[in-house]
């Protein structure tokens, strides 16, 4: 490459931001880059192995953790969800059909989550059967005693 002459793409590139180490466009936020996951979030970008859903709670399992001594001992943890829309994907996950009901672990259980996880910057008001909410889901890993198929970390009751 010549000193001082650019093609009309680095010229864009210097305009839209910097490269980051896989060669994909980093924007910046009034000159400041964006932190590591808001960048994807700001993009509309879903973590890798993710599904976005909109889900409707069929059943809530009344079956608990074992140690009562747990948040997943003392309320539902366990739902079964019916697919309601995909919204999108993130890179590895594969696909989910619409309108399939799939075993669900919520994290934070099913219950309002003041009373068991007051530290949480953002509660979570609780799900019933019936209820829609929308949520990031990915695969439970091979191994675990929880017997659902997927994970809940989070949601937004609709």
């Amino acid at each position: 490459m010549t000193l001082g002459c650019k093609t009309p793409a680095q010229e864009h590139q210097d305009n839209k931001g910097e490269l980051n180490a896989t060669g994909s466009v980093r924007e910046i936020n009034q000159g400041m880059a964006l932190p590591p996951g808001k960048e994807r979030e700001e993009r509309g970008q879903l973590a890798p192995n993710t599904c976005r859903i909109l889900g409707k709670i069929v059943n809530i399992s009344d079956d608990l953790d074992t140690n009562k001594a747990t948040p997943c001992g003392k309320t539902p943890c366990k739902a079964l969800v019916q697919v309601v829309r995909v919204l999108g994907y993130g890179a590895g996950f594969g696909t989910l059909a619409e309108g399939s009901k799939v075993e669900t672990h919520f994290s934070f259980t099913l219950h309002h989550t003041a009373d068991f996880f007051p530290e949480l910057t953002n509660p979570l008001p609780g799900l019933k059967e019936g209820d829609v909410f929308q949520a990031d889901i990915s695969r439970m890993t091979e191994g675990t005693s929880s017997g659902s198929a997927f994970l809940v970390t989070s949601y937004i009751k609709k």
